[in-house]
């Protein structure tokens, strides 16, 4: 687990209800089993209102929302979190996978910076990778390479 105790606590502290809206959930991904977390892990995880439990597994491709692997689940921990991914336990993705984010002044230049999130299925992101080369787009400091 990345996100420490405090971090998580303090992203759902500042999370309370804006201008009506209803208050923003906290998912975490964990890439453990839940028989697997330390008792610090487990504090850390206190905060969180859903967990994506289990290590990605290229191997075992899945087209269930917000998993990358078959083997990953979604468990919700909180009241919030269960009425929030309940509905999606056993849900396939339909659509993009992927959603792209332009941010200017972003860049390592200071240019136009592409972010690209989603759990996309095998090739997906070599897909996009070669299409946005085709149009003149190079990728630098690529998080989904080694």
């Amino acid at each position: 687990l990345l996100a420490g105790a405090v971090g998580l606590r303090n992203a759902r502290a500042g999370r309370g209800p804006e201008g009506g809206r209803a208050p923003a959930d906290l998912l975490v991904y964990t890439g453990y089993e839940p028989a697997e977390w330390t008792e610090r892990q487990e504090r850390a995880l206190a905060g969180a209102d859903a967990v994506v439990t289990g290590r990605f597994r290229v191997a075992e491709p899945t087209r269930l929302v917000w998993r990358g692997s078959a083997n990953q689940r979604i468990r919700p921990r909180t009241a919030l979190g269960a009425v929030r991914y309940a509905p999606h336990l056993e849900r396939e993705a339909t659509g993009a996978r992927l959603q792209a984010v332009v941010t200017p002044g972003a860049g390592a230049g200071r240019g136009m910076g592409l972010r690209l999130y989603g759990v996309p299925l095998r090739g997906e992101l070599a897909r996009a990778e070669r299409a946005l080369r085709g149009t003149g787009v190079s990728l630098r400091d690529a998080s989904w390479r080694p």
